[in-house]
């Protein structure tokens, strides 16, 4: 239930969609932590779309979906 602020690093961006359901900062970049957390503090409707989004997003992470992914494909596969 809330918004998130993430470095670019990794794969991260593969999950984190910047201004969609979260923001992406350049890592070890303080100011631009700052400036998205101060960005997050005064805009209302920001944090509740990227709240809403990121909800949404994550329900295809559950680990009980992502085991039945897998556990199909390698069925699949044998």
């Amino acid at each position: 239930g809330l918004p998130i602020i993430a470095s670019d690093v990794g794969g991260i961006k593969d999950i984190v969609k910047d201004s969609i359901n979260g923001m992406i900062v350049s890592n070890k970049d303080e100011k631009e932590i700052a400036a998205s957390i101060n960005k997050l503090i005064g805009d209302m409707s920001l944090r509740r779309w990227l709240i809403s989004n990121g909800k949404k997003m994550i329900k295809g992470y559950d680990w009980q979906l992502v085991y039945e992914k897998t556990r199909q494909l390698y069925s699949e596969i044998n």
